[in-house]
Protein backbone atom coordinates (compact mmCIF):
# COMPACT_ATOMS: atom_id res chain seq x y z
CA UNK A 1 0.00 0.00 0.00
CA UNK A 2 1.41 3.63 -0.75
CA UNK A 3 1.95 6.01 1.32
CA UNK A 4 -1.48 7.96 -0.48
CA UNK A 5 -4.15 5.25 -0.31
CA UNK A 6 -3.28 5.47 3.66
CA UNK A 7 -6.72 6.37 5.38
CA UNK A 8 -4.81 8.98 7.46
CA UNK A 9 -3.66 10.42 4.05
CA UNK A 10 -7.12 10.03 2.37
CA UNK A 11 -8.41 11.86 5.57
CA UNK A 12 -6.00 14.55 5.26
CA UNK A 13 -6.63 14.89 1.78
CA UNK A 14 -10.29 15.56 2.25
CA UNK A 15 -9.76 17.98 4.67
CA UNK A 16 -7.15 20.41 2.57
CA UNK A 17 -9.78 20.18 0.02
CA UNK A 18 -12.75 21.24 2.11
CA UNK A 19 -10.22 24.30 3.37
CA UNK A 20 -9.19 25.22 0.27
CA UNK A 21 -13.50 25.18 -0.61
CA UNK A 22 -13.81 27.34 2.95
CA UNK A 23 -10.54 29.77 1.26
CA UNK A 24 -11.96 29.87 -2.01
CA UNK A 25 -15.61 31.47 -0.43
CA UNK A 26 -13.54 33.71 1.53
CA UNK A 27 -11.71 35.06 -1.05
CA UNK A 28 -15.00 35.63 -3.34
CA UNK A 29 -16.56 37.68 -0.32
CA UNK A 30 -13.69 39.80 -0.31
CA UNK A 31 -13.23 40.18 -3.40
CA UNK A 32 -17.10 41.43 -3.89
CA UNK A 33 -16.70 43.60 -0.64
CA UNK A 34 -17.54 46.87 -2.36
CA UNK A 35 -19.99 45.26 -5.39
CA UNK A 36 -23.77 46.70 -5.03
CA UNK A 37 -26.09 44.35 -4.33
CA UNK A 38 -23.63 41.49 -3.19
CA UNK A 39 -24.42 38.90 -0.55
CA UNK A 40 -21.68 37.05 0.81
CA UNK A 41 -21.55 33.35 1.81
CA UNK A 42 -21.03 31.35 4.57
CA UNK A 43 -20.27 27.48 4.73
CA UNK A 44 -21.01 25.25 7.37
CA UNK A 45 -19.46 21.50 8.39
CA UNK A 46 -20.07 18.44 9.39
CA UNK A 47 -18.44 15.65 10.49
CA UNK A 48 -18.40 12.43 8.51
CA UNK A 49 -18.77 8.81 10.16
CA UNK A 50 -16.34 8.13 13.29
CA UNK A 51 -15.94 4.78 14.09
CA UNK A 52 -15.32 3.79 18.01
CA UNK A 53 -11.81 1.99 18.15
CA UNK A 54 -12.21 0.99 21.77
CA UNK A 55 -11.59 3.20 24.66
CA UNK A 56 -8.20 4.37 26.77
CA UNK A 57 -7.06 4.03 29.92
CA UNK A 58 -9.45 6.58 31.23
CA UNK A 59 -12.53 4.95 29.80
CA UNK A 60 -13.00 7.81 26.88
CA UNK A 61 -13.64 6.59 23.65
CA UNK A 62 -10.88 6.34 21.20
CA UNK A 63 -12.68 7.31 17.27
CA UNK A 64 -11.03 7.55 14.05
CA UNK A 65 -13.39 9.75 12.10
CA UNK A 66 -13.65 10.02 8.27
CA UNK A 67 -13.50 14.12 7.86
CA UNK A 68 -15.92 16.83 7.15
CA UNK A 69 -18.48 17.57 4.60
CA UNK A 70 -19.64 20.93 3.55
CA UNK A 71 -23.42 20.56 5.48
CA UNK A 72 -24.47 23.85 4.36
CA UNK A 73 -23.89 27.09 2.01
CA UNK A 74 -25.78 29.92 2.62
CA UNK A 75 -25.98 33.72 1.60
CA UNK A 76 -26.57 36.78 4.19
CA UNK A 77 -29.61 38.47 2.84
CA UNK A 78 -29.38 41.26 6.07
CA UNK A 79 -30.26 44.48 4.59
CA UNK A 80 -27.17 46.36 3.49
CA UNK A 81 -26.35 50.43 3.48
CA UNK A 82 -28.61 52.48 1.31
CA UNK A 83 -27.07 56.11 0.00
CA UNK A 84 -27.95 58.41 -2.83
CA UNK A 85 -26.09 57.96 -5.62
CA UNK A 86 -27.43 61.24 -7.09
CA UNK A 87 -28.77 59.14 -10.52
CA UNK A 88 -31.92 58.89 -11.28
CA UNK A 89 -32.22 55.72 -12.59
CA UNK A 90 -30.87 54.32 -9.29
CA UNK A 91 -33.00 52.51 -6.79
CA UNK A 92 -32.62 50.53 -4.03
CA UNK A 93 -35.28 48.19 -2.30
CA UNK A 94 -35.28 48.65 2.09
CA UNK A 95 -36.54 45.21 3.07
CA UNK A 96 -36.70 41.87 1.86
CA UNK A 97 -37.18 41.26 -1.68
CA UNK A 98 -35.61 41.48 -4.89
CA UNK A 99 -35.72 42.84 -8.63
CA UNK A 100 -36.60 40.64 -11.32
CA UNK A 101 -34.56 41.34 -14.23
CA UNK A 102 -34.93 39.53 -17.92
CA UNK A 103 -31.83 38.77 -20.31
CA UNK A 104 -34.57 37.56 -22.73
CA UNK A 105 -34.64 34.11 -22.36
CA UNK A 106 -34.54 33.80 -18.29
CA UNK A 107 -35.55 36.03 -14.98
CA UNK A 108 -32.87 36.52 -12.67
CA UNK A 109 -33.37 38.11 -9.39
CA UNK A 110 -30.66 40.72 -7.78
CA UNK A 111 -30.57 43.45 -5.48
CA UNK A 112 -28.35 45.41 -7.27
CA UNK A 113 -30.45 48.66 -7.86
CA UNK A 114 -28.31 50.62 -10.50
CA UNK A 115 -29.76 50.64 -13.43
CA UNK A 116 -30.20 52.63 -17.04
CA UNK A 117 -32.13 53.35 -19.97
CA UNK A 118 -30.76 51.54 -23.23
CA UNK A 119 -30.72 53.87 -26.56
CA UNK A 120 -31.64 56.97 -24.27
CA UNK A 121 -34.08 58.04 -22.28
CA UNK A 122 -37.16 56.88 -24.51
CA UNK A 123 -35.43 53.52 -24.42
CA UNK A 124 -35.92 50.68 -22.00
CA UNK A 125 -33.89 50.84 -18.57
CA UNK A 126 -31.62 47.82 -18.29
CA UNK A 127 -29.04 46.92 -15.72
CA UNK A 128 -26.21 48.75 -15.45
CA UNK A 129 -23.38 46.87 -17.50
Amino acid sequence: MSMIETPLMRGLERVLDRSAYRHQVIASNLANVDTPGFKDQQIEFADLFYQNLGTDGAGDPIQQGAGVQVSSQTSDFTQGDVSATGVDTDVAINGNGFFAVSDGAKTHFTRDGRFEFKHGQSGLLTELQ
